[in-house]
């Protein structure tokens, strides 16, 4: 059985991972977000709540902004990522490496022996050249 994903964010960034998670059929269970006013619906509460929605769930950052994103990972200590998240219309050469936690967006491209490391952000239309870390 598939083991669900909680997304962390609920801003712009969350929609455009959420939709590619969707197009891809993954068991997402909701959103977590501190924001007061996060314009998601299914948003399950704040982050500190995590831990208790489901223990077997992985996470996925949904948030774009780089240094909240770093302060959030150390938020989510022994949580377990998810992804990489690549959307159904990027290409991914098969001899590049994709670390957990990646999203990587639609008409992204992503060449030979391209080395993207945890929690990147490839945004959309993104290219990456072969042997690019």
């Amino acid at each position: 059985m598939q083991t669900g994903i909680i997304l962390v964010g609920g801003g712009g960034h969350a929609k455009v991972v959420f939709d590619a998670m969707r197009d891809a059929d993954a068991r997402v269970l909701g959103f977590v977000d501190d924001q007061r006013d996060c314009p998601l619906a299914g948003v399950l509460g704040h982050l500190g709540a995590i831990d208790s929605i489901d223990p077997d769930a992985s996470f996925m950052l949904a948030i774009g902004d780089v240094a909240t994103r770093h302060a959030l990972l150390g938020r989510l200590g022994g949580m377990r990522a998810a992804g990489p998240v690549i959307h159904p219309s990027a290409v991914v050469s098969p001899s590049a490496s994709i670390g957990e936690g990646v999203y990587v967006g639609a008409g992204a491209v992503v060449n030979a022996d391209a080395r993207i490391d945890a929690h990147a952000i490839i945004n959309t239309g993104v290219i990456v050249e072969h042997d690019c870390r």
